[in-house]
């Protein structure tokens, strides 16, 4: 036995019949390499140059997946030897007699697991070559919520399928997400680390409902930009994405219970999620390694109509079909004339677009926009002062930019702080303004921080949400003194227009909601906001 070679050194070791050319990333302990087999006759990176016919594409295609794999070592940790001498070997064996059971278009294909070089097992996997949605999370710090529905319907059918095999994942996270170059979700096989002495069957420790926990969390994260963390300090998701209807929140608080029998199913978690927001695939252009980028469909032309408006957004329309190959290169072919036969039809039944819209409608009358991290395209055009009047009850001395009065002193009763945090919490939103946030957060509170990074991503992405309104009813004291108060509250959030075809414009969202309020700088501020079940 020899000591673990270091990574800088894996690129000489002997993997059989692959030959490892780039270290791609980490996950779990294992370093993930891309590898190619040693009898390619062509470097199938060159393969994309020239290209100039649907057939020529295909056939280099076809070559990489057969060529090219995505290898994940396991280098043995610390200890003694004689603890792991067998387990990589038993682990390979197991792992080789499962895999051709372990198939589904959003899990990574195994091609197989070798222990021939006990001190270096290694597992073999199809190449996704869009990268891992872990890199993609770190560089934008979220996702946009149409691109997160995406994702969550991929990684829901893989885990719902797992679930029905009687199998856990046990590492639902973005570091465990691939995604292929038309940006399909496909998830890292549940397979036991070799050292583990559990050997190599499938499926980890835990139950469904400890998946559903991590799943809800990834969601949460892709949504908002940050974890949710305990309930006692989590930011109600309204608060913190713009578009999130009802039933989103309903089903991830849902799921982010502490009780594992509260929670829902993962299929239940992907069908709201997605049922949400028309899904489009992550633009990976900005966050594919250089070396893969030239294969990821090429962004659209505006000019030639491949953008579209969904819910008041221009998003743009995938060129190629997200699928996830399996062995070989699934390409998706337009067919044109058969989608304006459908629109035809379409028009040709009224009653079947009135329940389409119908049910669309049910699904958006929840829509939120209380200013977040992941908020919904608009126009940078600043709106006239007109449409940006804040409403609120107790201010009828003049008011500007919305809501804030310029010539009423700060409320000193919970109640009236209450709505007037509220009503400076629209305006600091609507101005994009973050030296604003100091006159209704308390310092170096989560609300300051959370608030400060809204702000940071409107500016960046020059989003301007004039349409907001907010206010709280039902205001109920639970506790006040000179310097604390706790007050529950019913929260009201509207302002987001749907202009799709036959949908209305979408009610309040409703969240009840408790505020937590400090007066340490002799004013009202607000601590912390948590969600509260009805």
């Amino acid at each position: 036995m020899v000591e673990t070679p270091e990574a800088a050194d894996l690129a000489a070791a002997d993997l059989d019949r692959y030959r490892l050319i780039k270290k791609v990333g980490e996950c779990s302990g294992s370093s993930l390499w891309y590898a190619r087999l040693r009898e390619a006759e062509a470097d199938g990176t060159l393969l994309t140059a020239g290209i100039t016919s649907r057939h020529e594409f295909e056939r280099a295609a076809r070559h990489r997946a057969s060529t090219e794999r995505l290898i994940t070592i396991h280098p043995r940790p610390g200890g003694k030897a004689a603890a792991f001498e067998n387990a990589p070997t038993v682990w390979a064996s197991e792992v080789n007699t499962h895999r051709s059971s372990m198939r589904h278009p959003h899990i990574l294909h195994t091609y197989e697991a070798s222990a021939s070089d006990p001190i270096l097992p290694f597992l073999v996997l199809e190449f996704p070559e869009g990268g891992c949605l872990d890199k993609v999370l770190r560089s934008r710090r979220g996702l946009e919520p149409e691109e997160c529905a995406g994702v969550v319907a991929h990684v829901g059918r893989a885990l719902s399928w797992l679930h029905s095999q009687g199998l856990v994942h046990g590492g639902v996270d973005a570091s465990n997400i691939f995604l292929t170059r038309g940006a399909a979700s496909v998830v890292m096989p549940p397979w036991p680390e070799p050292w583990s002495g559990r050997g190599g069957a499938p499926g980890v420790e835990g139950t469904p409902a400890d998946d559903v926990l991590r799943f809800a969390e990834l969601t949460w994260t892709m949504l908002t930009g940050r974890s949710p963390g305990p309930w006692e300090h989590r930011i109600p998701l309204p608060m913190s994405c713009p578009s999130a209807t009802k039933n989103v929140v309903q089903v991830l608080e849902a799921a982010l219970d502490p009780h594992s029998s509260a929670r829902p199913d993962a299929q239940e978690l992907a069908l709201v999620v997605r049922g949400a927001w028309d899904a489009v695939p992550i633009d990976l252009h900005s966050t594919a390694d250089a070396d893969f980028a030239s294969r990821l469909p090429a962004r659209p032309d505006p000019s030639k109509g491949r953008f579209a408006r969904r819910g008041g957004v221009q998003v743009r329309k995938p060129d190629v079909a997200p699928t996830a190959s399996r062995g070989r290169a699934q390409v998706a072919v337009r067919f044109r004339a058969l989608s304006n036969v459908r629109r035809l039809a379409a028009l040709a039944h009224p009653a079947r677009r009135r329940w389409k819209a119908t049910v669309m409608g049910l699904l958006l009358v929840a829509a939120v926009v209380h200013a977040a991290s992941r908020p919904l395209l608009t126009s940078d055009k600043a709106p006239p002062t007109s449409d940006v009047q804040e409403v609120s009850p107790i201010f009828a001395a003049s008011t500007v930019n919305g809501g804030v009065p310029t010539d009423t002193p700060e409320p000193t009763g919970a109640v009236e702080a209450v709505e007037h945090l509220v009503a400076a919490r629209g305006r600091a939103l609507r101005e994009r303004d973050p030296s604003l946030i100091g006159a209704y957060a308390a310092a170096d509170s989560e609300v300051e921080k959370a608030d400060g990074a809204c702000i940071d991503a409107l500016r960046s992405r020059s989003v301007v949400w004039g349409d907001l309104r907010t206010r709280v009813e039902d205001i109920v004291v639970e506790e006040e003194n000179d310097s604390l108060a706790r007050v529950r509250a019913k929260l009201f959030v509207s302002g987001w227009k749907k202009t799709t075809p036959g949908t209305q414009e979408a009610d309040d969202t409703i969240q009840s909601i408790r505020l937590h309020l400090d007066r340490a700088t002799g004013s009202w501020r607000i601590k912390a906001v948590e969600a509260v079940p009805d």
